[in-house]
């Protein structure tokens, strides 16, 4: 489509009772087809850009559902193995307090032997006579 120069506007004359310059009214009359004949193109554009907006938001979409699957699949892994570790902790636990249980026995048995051996110490300490230092 070709546009066809215009000449310049023209004060004197006005169209209608509003009174715009004559070359405004060309202007506009070539404008509107121009508009009209761009329509039709413009329509198919714009499908073409709502398909690929369409398009866009599908892909995105499988893309944020792909990242939450792979979180949620992850978050099992480490639930799972979160749990296997509290199983192996207890464990842990429980040879820990036997460990501890036995050294608490031992402990108190070696401090009731080391009471006895002090006792036997000082009786035997008081049935010794003191000892009488020679004079020079």
């Amino acid at each position: 489509m070709s546009v066809t120069p215009t000449s310049p506007p023209s004060v004197t004359s006005t169209v209608g009772a509003v009174g715009a310059p004559e070359s405004i009214s060309t202007t506009s009359a070539q404008t509107n087809q121009i508009i009209k004949a761009l329509e039709p193109t413009l329509k198919d554009s714009r499908d073409d850009i709502r398909k690929l907006l369409a398009a866009f938001i599908a892909a995105f979409l499988f893309l944020i559902l792909a990242f939450g699957a792979g979180y949620m699949h992850l978050d099992d892994k480490l639930d799972a193995q979160n749990d296997s570790m509290g199983s192996k902790v207890d464990g842990v636990n429980t040879r820990i307090d036997s460990v501890d249980s036995d050294l608490s026995t031992k402990l108190e048995n070696s401090n009731d032997l080391l009471i006895q051996v002090n006792t036997q110490l000082k009786d035997l300490l008081a049935r010794i006579p003191p000892v009488v230092a020679r004079a020079p």
